[in-house]
């Protein structure tokens, strides 16, 4: 309560005119604003992570349609890799021998790659697939410093 609440005495030409209820201070009015914009950003950080979740969900559906296509074609892939660039923007490396890499049927498969892309690519969701061809055992180090830090678990 503020001290002016208190003034029973005032000037005879001053009478008091505001509502006695649902008076607010600046400092109420300013933790009010702190607390909404916390639980605001608390709201936006869980409803990241969800739409994180559900990008990477349809991220992996994608790899083993990939996957499917790859064996039809009678290549195999050694590892799949994702990189999160945001939580709508996702990247997939798959890691396959230099001999399956230089086939023909890397075209078709190109094919079918830029189908996946163009029917995932959404809003809220930007899925982009690329390739390595190795003839070396495979630096996961260098994987892993460019930012693919999750490997894919085949079921």
């Amino acid at each position: 309560m503020n001290i002016v609440d208190n003034i029973t005495l005032s000037p005879d030409n001053w009478q008091r005119t505001e509502p006695q209820e649902h008076q607010y201070t600046p400092d109420m009015l300013i933790d009010a604003y702190i607390k909404g914009k916390e639980e605001a950003i608390h709201l936006e950080k869980q409803e990241i992570y969800r739409q994180l979740e559900h990008n990477m969900d349809r991220a992996g559906k994608a790899t083993a349609l990939l996957l499917s296509r790859m064996k039809e074609l009678g290549m195999v892939a050694e590892e799949v890799f994702l990189r999160i660039d945001s939580w709508d923007a996702l990247v997939m490396m798959v890691v396959l021998p230099e001999s399956d890499f230089l086939k023909p049927e890397m075209l078709t498969l190109y094919q079918y790659v830029t189908h996946i892309e163009n029917s995932e690519n959404k809003k809220n969701y930007h899925f982009h697939i690329s390739f390595c061809g190795y003839d070396s055992p495979i630096d996961f180090d260098h994987i892993y410093s460019d930012g693919y830090t999750y490997k894919y678990n085949r079921i």
